[in-house]
């Protein structure tokens, strides 16, 4: 199971992608009321649940802690998930690995297809085959 530390929009976007696919996940935010409590209830994102102090037992069972941005790497938390080895990510690291593994993928089925005219679908993205190029640059 995967933990996200933090409900404000980056926590927000994390679970959002998580539950569309279908990974196990938690929430925390150290905050009782965290401003955005109301959105992750409406849309259903925070079945499993943890608001307040934070306490080492969160960390039972969590493979990945994926951190937002306004935690610090000096938070109890954090410093216990390292003191497990639990891997700790930024939602920019997690995206970053998580599509170069669809990359190489994409790689694989298009490499034999040269059509300036190919579409391709990666991720949220949908580019032609000539961009593409300029995406494994920038990547």
């Amino acid at each position: 199971m995967k933990l996200i530390l933090g409900m404000g929009l980056t926590g927000l976007s994390v679970a959002r992608f998580f539950k569309s696919q279908q990974v196990g996940y938690q929430v925390a935010d150290s905050r009782q009321s965290p401003p955005l409590l109301d959105t992750f209830i409406a849309e259903g994102l925070s079945d499993d649940c943890k608001l307040g102090f934070w306490k080492e037992d969160l960390l039972e069972g969590v493979e990945e802690v994926i951190v937002s941005p306004g935690i610090a790497m000096s938070e109890e938390i954090v410093i216990w998930a390292k003191e497990k080895n639990i891997p700790l990510v930024g939602d920019i690291s997690y995206f970053h690995a998580m599509l170069m593994g669809q990359l190489l993928v994409l790689v694989v089925l298009t490499v034999n297809q040269p059509s300036p005219n190919l579409w391709v679908k990666w991720g949220l993205w949908q580019v032609k085959i000539q961009q593409f190029a300029a995406i494994l640059a920038f990547l």
